[in-house]
């Protein structure tokens, strides 16, 4: 059962020095078992910055449109 832990975690790691938090927390959520709660915490705060990341996205995507509008 374990036998794929090291495998996510490289894979895990791989995403993060690359500076993909997404691709890093798509490996952690494969976890299983207690290896799963003990990443939950991670997984949750995540998403949570994931989701205000693509907020602010969206936000300069618009102000960029209303920019180039305006002129």
């Amino acid at each position: 059962m374990g036998f794929y832990l090291p495998a996510i975690l490289a894979r895990a790691d791989y995403f993060l020095l690359h500076s993909d938090l997404d691709g890093a927390a798509r490996e952690v959520n494969e976890l299983k078992g207690w290896q799963r709660r003990l990443a939950n915490d991670w997984l949750v705060a995540v998403r949570e910055h994931l989701e205000v990341r693509q907020a602010l996205d969206v936000v300069t995507a618009e102000a960029s449109l209303a920019l180039l509008n305006s002129k």
